[in-house]
């Protein structure tokens, strides 16, 4: 038996019947795209926080030592701050001792002879005027910064006897987390913290 004539060529053709699967692939496809992004996301977010900036909150024993700060203010670190520069006087900055995160002044650099006491404090020689501390209690201390080290002290050292280098000694670079910049919150309180003018 013979087949049929062909369709005529203007004839069109059959459409393909519809697999089961193709129906649901746009759905995963979407779900995979959207975890793509997310996990970018969150890659991205570690590396900034690993690397260049971290969030922190300023505790409220802390606040009372910086001159500018409170409690619970939301400041964000640099941490490449130092990357091509070595560290400022007045630099408020956040350093790792003995496991401890720990935030203080830098007041004194390298090769300079850093001598406090209750009268002040004097730089190689020059009592420096700091009208912002309301009353020093520190014991005499004297010392030459060694090569990468800074000195740091706190603002507030009316309450600060365990705090800062006369304490700990002067500080490594390698142990300078980073610098603090600026105060994300409170908002009435936002903007770049400020160092002591007389500093």
């Amino acid at each position: 038996m013979s087949a049929g004539p062909p369709p005529p060529a203007w004839a069109p053709s059959p459409e393909p019947t519809p697999n089961a699967d193709e129906g649901a692939q746009p759905g995963k496809s979407q779900l995979r795209a959207y975890g793509e992004v997310i996990g970018i996301a969150v890659a991205l977010a570690l590396l900034l926080r690993m690397f260049f900036i971290e969030a922190f909150t300023m505790p409220e024993d802390t606040a009372t030592l910086i001159y500018d700060t409170a409690a619970n203010d939301h400041c964000f670190v640099l941490k490449p701050a130092y990357l091509f520069s070595p560290p400022a006087r007045g630099d408020l900055i956040l350093l790792s001792r003995s496991g401890l995160d720990l935030v203080s002044r830098v007041v004194g650099l390298p090769g300079e002879r850093i001598e406090v006491s209750p009268a002040g404090l004097r730089i190689n020689g020059q009592l420096k005027s700091e009208r912002h501390l309301l009353l020093q209690r520190l014991t005499p201390y004297s010392v030459v910064v060694p090569d990468k080290h800074v000195f740091v002290l706190p603002d507030n050292r009316a309450v600060a006897r365990g705090a800062g280098s006369s304490y700990w000694g002067a500080i490594p670079y390698d142990e300078i987390k980073g610098k603090y910049t600026f105060r994300w919150w409170p908002w009435a309180r936002i903007g770049w913290i400020k160092a002591p003018e007389e500093m």
